[in-house]
Protein backbone atom coordinates (compact mmCIF):
# COMPACT_ATOMS: atom_id res chain seq x y z
CA UNK A 1 0.00 0.00 0.00
CA UNK A 2 2.78 2.33 0.87
CA UNK A 3 4.98 1.85 -2.39
CA UNK A 4 1.48 2.45 -3.99
CA UNK A 5 0.90 5.96 -2.02
CA UNK A 6 4.01 6.38 -3.28
CA UNK A 7 4.19 6.26 -6.86
CA UNK A 8 0.98 8.01 -6.77
CA UNK A 9 2.58 10.94 -5.55
CA UNK A 10 5.40 10.80 -7.73
CA UNK A 11 3.53 10.20 -10.80
CA UNK A 12 1.08 13.33 -9.36
CA UNK A 13 4.12 15.72 -8.78
CA UNK A 14 5.31 15.06 -12.48
CA UNK A 15 1.88 15.32 -13.73
CA UNK A 16 2.13 18.88 -11.47
CA UNK A 17 5.37 20.30 -13.31
CA UNK A 18 4.18 19.35 -16.60
CA UNK A 19 0.97 21.35 -16.40
CA UNK A 20 3.32 24.21 -14.41
CA UNK A 21 5.10 25.03 -17.33
CA UNK A 22 2.20 25.70 -20.05
CA UNK A 23 0.53 27.65 -17.15
CA UNK A 24 3.51 29.69 -16.95
CA UNK A 25 4.06 30.41 -20.68
CA UNK A 26 -0.08 31.65 -20.58
CA UNK A 27 0.63 33.33 -17.52
CA UNK A 28 3.48 35.36 -19.43
CA UNK A 29 1.51 35.56 -22.35
CA UNK A 30 -1.68 37.07 -20.59
CA UNK A 31 0.90 39.57 -19.14
CA UNK A 32 1.80 40.73 -21.83
CA UNK A 33 -2.00 40.61 -23.48
CA UNK A 34 -3.03 42.36 -20.37
CA UNK A 35 0.20 45.18 -20.60
CA UNK A 36 -1.11 46.35 -23.98
CA UNK A 37 -4.79 46.30 -22.81
CA UNK A 38 -4.06 48.38 -19.96
CA UNK A 39 -1.65 50.99 -22.26
CA UNK A 40 -4.16 51.25 -25.00
CA UNK A 41 -6.74 52.26 -22.13
CA UNK A 42 -4.31 54.99 -20.91
CA UNK A 43 -4.36 56.32 -24.56
CA UNK A 44 -7.28 56.27 -25.25
CA UNK A 45 -8.17 58.28 -21.81
CA UNK A 46 -5.79 60.80 -22.86
CA UNK A 47 -7.23 61.40 -25.69
CA UNK A 48 -10.87 61.62 -24.89
CA UNK A 49 -9.41 64.12 -21.98
CA UNK A 50 -7.45 66.26 -24.82
CA UNK A 51 -11.37 67.18 -26.33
Amino acid sequence: MKNFLSTITTHFKNTLFLLKMPILIILKYFEKVYSKIEFSVRSDEKETKED
